[in-house]
Parts: structure tokens; sequence; C-alpha cells
């Protein structure tokens, strides 16, 4: 080895006088070189913290293996096994009442005024939205669609029910509802909570798996192991 490398060597420095002395000089980084080597190579040998990151990170690969195949991929892939879950736990996926119309936001009285005016003379919310917003300008921002209950687009303390609400005001906000429609509670149909039900039944498999895993290699505790532990967090 030093002989491949001091041939290597010797083309990239400059000319000695005492042959000697570009020898030890040689050799020494041959030697710091080899040193390097091996501790890469055996870091995890020399170095307890390294080697605990080592096969902290083999661990989770070795479990998120595990889980794609037995529990994630496997969920996938059950359409049917879904479908089932989905129709026998129905009750835990319901609208609460939503309202459908338009939401209309200003952040002054006066184009709040603008656009209520234009509402009430009968005016889609599309209609006020291009005859305030001119010119580039943004006096009214509207979103249209279906608010559940509780949802942050609605202020706080609207009550659902048909036709223009009252404007309602907080800093440098001014709000109404244009309710076109009220919709009761009720289930909502597979294609709405397809993601959740499938993080669901993900979970049911899991658990399900950890059950068989327990019963097939349940637990044992080494008490001589335990009671020496115990001694040791003593005298610390």
């Amino acid at each position: 080895d030093f002989g491949a490398y001091l041939e290597l060597r010797q083309t990239k420095v400059r000319p000695f006088k005492q042959i000697a002395t570009f020898l030890e000089m040689v050799y020494e980084e041959f030697e710091t070189e080899k040193v390097k080597d091996y501790f890469k190579q055996n870091l995890e040998q020399v170095n307890s913290d390294y080697a605990a990151i080592i096969n902290e990170y083999r661990d989770g690969l070795l479990i998120f293996d595990v889980m794609e195949k037995n529990i994630w991929a496997k969920a996938k892939s059950d359409s049917l096994g879904l479908r089932n879950y989905y129709e026998a736990h129905k009750s835990q996926y319901l609208w609460k009442n939503r309202v459908k119309g338009a939401v209309i936001q200003t952040t002054t009285e006066e184009d709040m005024d603008e656009a209520l005016e234009l509402l009430r003379r009968g005016k889609s919310p599309s209609d006020v939205k291009s005859q305030l917003n001119q010119g580039g300008a943004l006096k009214v921002v509207i979103s249209e669609g279906v608010f559940e209950e509780g949802s942050q687009k609605l202020p706080a303390t609207y009550v659902l029910k048909p036709g223009l609400s009252d404007v309602f005001e907080s800093p440098m906000q001014y709000t109404v509802i244009q309710a076109e429609e009220l919709l009761p509670s009720g289930v909502k149909n597979y294609e709405e909570v397809a993601g959740a039900v499938l993080s669901d039944y993900q979970s049911q498999l899991e658990s399900i798996w950890n059950d068989e895993l327990a019963a097939k290699y349940p637990a044992k505790i080494n008490k001589s192991a335990l009671r020496k532990l115990r001694r040791a967090l003593k005298t610390q």
C-alpha cells in the first residue's frame, strides 16, 4: 500500500535533497490517510453516539418497510375493506348544518355599502365582484360554495339562515353572507371522506396487527437484569 502511495505522491511534491526526509514526510501523510480511512469504515465501533444514530436510522427504515407492507399498502389496495369500514362507521363521518351561498368581504364600510346596494338590487355576487373590482382595484373579496357551520370562512356569531345577513364587523374587515340554501346535517358520502376512511382503516389494521404480534411474541421481563439495573441506578 505504501509503495503505491509513494509512487503516486512523488510526482506531486517538490524535489528533496534528502531522500530520508522525503520518505518520512510521505509516510506520515500515508499513515494519516490510513487512520482517517479506518475511522470512516469503523466509526460505529469507535463512536457510540454515531452508532446509536445509525442503528436508530436502520430501525426506522426497517419499521417503515414492515408498516408499508403490512399496513399502508395493504389498506390502499383493499377497496372492499375500505368500503366495508366506511359502511360500518358512517356515524363518524357527518356534516354539520351547512349553507350554500357566498361570503362577501371588504376592508372599508364604504365598499361594503356599495356591495350591499348591488346585492339588494338583485345583482349576483359575481356581478358585485365584477362591478366593484374594476381597473385593478380590489374592493371586495367573494368566496362562493358550501360552508359548514363553524367554518373559519363564516363569522363566529353568524347563525345559518337564508337570505342576506347583517354586516359583521371585525378589525379592518366587513363581512356579509348571501345564503341561497340551507343544507341539513347528514352523513358524508364515501368520496367526500375517502382520505379520512383510509387513515382510520390503516389505524384499525395496525391495531389488529399489534394485537397479533403481542399474542404471538409475548413480552418477557428478565427479572435478574431488572434487579441489576435497579441496583445500578441506586448507586448513581
